[in-house]
Formats: C-alpha cells, structure tokens, sequence
C-alpha cells in the first residue's frame, strides 16, 4: 500500500470526495485502491468515481469489472467518454464537447451539488 501522507485528510466530514482515474485496468485498480482506503481510514460518507475513457472502443474487460465492483462500495461512477478530436486540437475547450459528455458532467455536477473534497490518483 502507498503512504498518501497529507493527499487525504483523514477527516473528511459531510464533504464529497471525487476520485478519478483512467478506465484502464490499470486505472480501476488504483481508483480502487485508493476508495479502500478512503473508506477504511478516514470518516468519508460519500465517494464518486470518474473514469476517463483512454480511447475509442469499448472499455477494457478487465476495467470494466473492476469498475462494477467497486460500484458496491461508492455512491456512484461516471464515465467520461473519449472525445478523438480535442487530441489534435491546440485549444480543445474553444470546441464544443458532445451532448454525452455533458450527460456526464451533468451527473457530476448533480453529486456536488453540496461540498467535495477534490483527489486525482
């Protein structure tokens, strides 16, 4: 297991916590890791979790199932789909994103309608 030192403050209170990370295998297991310990050392109520599609295609099997694994133990899981075009482009915000991607953000937006306390892994 790795020290986090001060990344997480163990009291965390009525705040929201946002855990992201990449929808790899890789990615999932370390946003997994990292919910187990939320959830084990600190007084964290609510955990949500975004994945970051990594490229076009379906998401890896072995992510996937890491990912609706750990669905049991958070409160939610939004998955942020891989936009091609912004990856060639010098500005990627002055385009406009894709109507589900702001389902998406929508969603998050929703989770933090209180407070949150923001973690990137």
């Amino acid at each position: 297991m790795q020290d986090w030192g001060m990344a997480v403050p163990p009291s965390i209170g009525d705040n929201a916590v946002v855990v992201t990370c990449m929808a790899t295998p890789h990615g999932a297991a370390r946003g997994s890791e990292l919910v187990r310990y939320l959830r084990s050392n600190t007084d964290c109520n609510r955990v949500l979790l975004i994945a970051t599609a990594d490229g076009r295609g379906p998401e890896p099997v072995a992510a996937k199932a890491r990912i609706r694994t750990l669905s049991a133990y958070i409160d939610g899981v939004v998955r942020l789909p891989y936009i091609q075009r912004w990856r060639y482009m010098d500005d990627p915000l002055s385009q406009p994103a894709p109507h589900d991607y702001f389902i998406q953000l929508n969603k998050v937006r929703d989770f933090l309608a209180d407070s949150c306390v923001y973690v990137n892994y």
